[in-house]
């Protein structure tokens, strides 16, 4: 199993805010680098177990637009059906004008 925090909507490798102030562009990018990462160790979206989705938010619209690019990616249904994950609001993440977390665990397949 990996299990892997995916950074602030930061464009991987580079360290590059992306969409600075828009949940759903940094919601993309932290999906596309969640995916670059699974697939580096011979996994992928579909494997994917768990997921901690953590949105800055005070009220539920931006949970809900950065929840709707999670299902659309794939990600909150897995090859085996939904996983577990949790969706949470928070005040503040690591970066300055970071909107957007997802800490998750895949499987990774022997061989």
């Amino acid at each position: 199993m990996i299990r892997s925090v995916v950074p602030a909507g930061m464009s991987a490798g580079v360290q590059e805010l992306v969409g600075p102030g828009d949940h759903v562009a940094q919601a993309r990018q932290v999906i596309a680098n969640l995916e670059e990462q699974v697939k580096a160790v011979g996994s992928d979206l579909s494997l994917v177990a768990y997921t901690d989705v953590y949105v800055v938010a005070d009220e539920p619209g931006p949970l809900s637009e950065v929840w709707r690019i999670v299902e659309a990616s794939g990600l909150a249904t897995g090859a085996s059906g939904p996983h577990s994950s949790t969706l949470i609001g928070v005040p503040t993440l690591g970066c300055p004008g970071q909107l957007v977390e997802i800490t998750a665990t895949a499987v990774v397949p022997e061989g």
